[in-house]
């Protein structure tokens, strides 16, 4: 769960220094993603950002990342997970 929460951290602040860098505004992390139908997580919102910086980055792997979020939140609705020494 750690991990995962460090990784939206850091992409925030990357894409939000790249923005800065670009003179373009920092990104609205609670808007819907463009490409998105529905809620966006911040996965979703992730690969616009890439997209728009027209980087690349393996489908699988964005993939994995979201599928570890889902279970993530699911354990913190579950009430299970929250402390675990998992990591």
């Amino acid at each position: 769960m750690r991990e995962y929460h460090e990784w939206e951290k850091a992409t925030k602040s990357y894409f939000e220094g790249q923005h800065q860098r670009n003179g373009s505004s920092k990104p609205n992390w609670k808007e819907r993603a463009a490409s998105v139908t529905g809620a966006s997580s911040h996965v979703d919102r992730v690969r616009a950002q890439l997209t728009r910086f027209r980087a690349a980055v393996p489908t699988v792997a964005l993939d994995a990342i979201d599928g570890q979020r889902r279970l993530i939140n699911s354990a913190k609705h579950e009430g299970s997970g929250q402390h675990g020494a998992s990591g």
